[in-house]
């Protein structure tokens, strides 16, 4: 029997397993919708729990951004946010004492990355 369980809300996700956890935050330029399911294999003793996370409005010109963060059981959940100016976004993310900067550049034919990670504030 699996031990896993979900916590969906708007915004974000936990995975929680016995010992450790997946948070992830959704953002980016339209809605998303995240939802439970469990996948059954003859080759397990017990189904495995995904979250499976699909567009809430119908368009092909849209980016998306899932943050996942691994966490011990009894840690925090990161802080992160997501803001965008123009074509261009910045994801933050703050856990404990660091802070982790995205900028993301969607003025290509593909995005351009740059992380920066420094003390939090």
């Amino acid at each position: 029997m699996s031990n896993t369980r979900t916590r969906i809300s708007e915004s974000s996700f936990t995975i929680h397993r016995p010992n450790a956890r997946l948070f992830a935050a959704l953002g980016g330029g339209s809605a998303q919708e995240a939802e439970a399911g469990r996948f059954e294999s003859e080759l397990k003793d017990h189904p495995f729990t995904y979250v499976e996370v699909t567009d809430a409005d119908s368009t092909l010109d849209a980016l998306k951004f899932m943050v996942g963060v691994p966490l011990q059981p009894g840690e925090s959940d990161p802080d992160v946010s997501f803001e965008q100016v123009g074509e261009n976004w910045t994801i933050r993310i703050v856990k404990d004492d660091l802070e982790i900067l995205v900028r993301v550049f969607d003025t290509g034919a593909l995005p351009e990355f740059e992380v920066k990670t420094q003390p939090s504030p």
